[in-house]
């Protein structure tokens, strides 16, 4: 599969930003494909991050295997997505019950 990605700078443009690299990268991130294991990840560490004990670092290194014989993009993308959701649905156990999630949610 094509991905639509830019090379990131272009003659004459100096110092601004460069659009076209961002709207690449968001055209690529609504790929179908992409954007389904995006939402993968997301209900991956959303489990691994609001059960106790479990981390979203634990999370990806369980399903670094499954990544492997995927494209760069979409495997990418799939352990962005199990990280940032992992990370912030720590929080969801410490607010309702009042049991942190992960080691990191622990106040000293």
């Amino acid at each position: 599969m094509k991905y639509f990605l830019t090379s990131g700078y272009q003659k004459g443009c100096g110092d601004l930003i460069d659009f076209a690299g961002i709207i690449g990268g968001f055209i690529t991130l609504f790929q179908p494909t992409v954007f389904v294991y995006l939402l993968i990840g997301f209900f991956v560490g959303l489990f691994f991050g609001t059960v106790p004990g479990l981390t979203a670092t634990l999370a990806i290194a369980l399903l670094l295997p499954v990544t492997f014989g995927m494209e760069a993009v979409p495997a990418l993308v799939m352990a962005m997505g199990i990280y940032m959701s992992g990370i912030y649905s720590g929080s969801i156990t410490a607010t309702t019950i009042n049991i942190p999630g992960q080691g990191l949610r622990v106040i000293r």
